[in-house]
């Protein structure tokens, strides 16, 4: 669904809808015009993910990797790893740069538009992001090698990122320190 802007007449406020319906209210000092790949939409100035995030705590982390289907070997170099992320959101438009133990790359796709991506171990998914709040992330993707579905859930409250992934009932949790 996407999004609309309605300037409030008695006010000096700008009511942006999220892509599930639900509405926010942002001052318009904090909301810019911005035009990307063809498309002008509103974008607010202090996006909730952007900056540097390394893993501080796991919980579960090693049943999900099972799920995953990942190989023992790389299971306990992940295990041991403190992986950075780096986001920059720009309106519509992320990019991740990923730095693990097992690879770095960096990804760019745009919220609500499927995209193939890789992931550390080599596999490959596909899938689409929403914002479901303006601090909210969440992703279904699919495993191109064995057609499982997974979910990853991102959500930033103050200097923490938790990221929660699911497949095959497996639910682990990740928290992330902004650095």
């Amino acid at each position: 669904m996407p999004s609309h802007d309605i300037t409030s007449p008695h006010s000096q406020e700008t009511i942006i809808s999220s892509y599930s319906q639900d509405h926010y209210i942002i001052p318009l000092s904090r909301v810019q015009t911005v035009s990307n790949r063809g498309r002008s939409f509103k974008k607010h100035r202090a996006m909730a993910f952007n900056g540097n995030w390394k893993v501080c705590e796991n919980d579960n982390f090693e049943a999900f990797l099972i799920a995953m289907g990942l190989p023992e070997k790389q299971r306990k170099m992940v295990l041991d790893d403190m992986m950075e992320i780096g986001i920059n959101q720009e309106g519509k438009k992320f990019t991740i740069i990923e730095k693990s133990c097992l690879s770095t790359k960096t990804t760019e796709w745009y919220l609500e538009e499927e995209f193939e991506n890789t992931l550390a171990d080599g596999s490959k998914v596909k899938g689409t992001f929403v914002l479901s709040s303006p601090n909210c992330l969440t992703g279904h993707f699919k495993k191109l090698s064995d057609g499982k579905d997974f979910s990853i859930n991102r959500e930033v409250n103050g200097d923490k990122l938790v990221q929660v992934i699911n497949i095959d009932g497996q639910e682990a949790r990740r928290i992330f320190k902004k650095q």
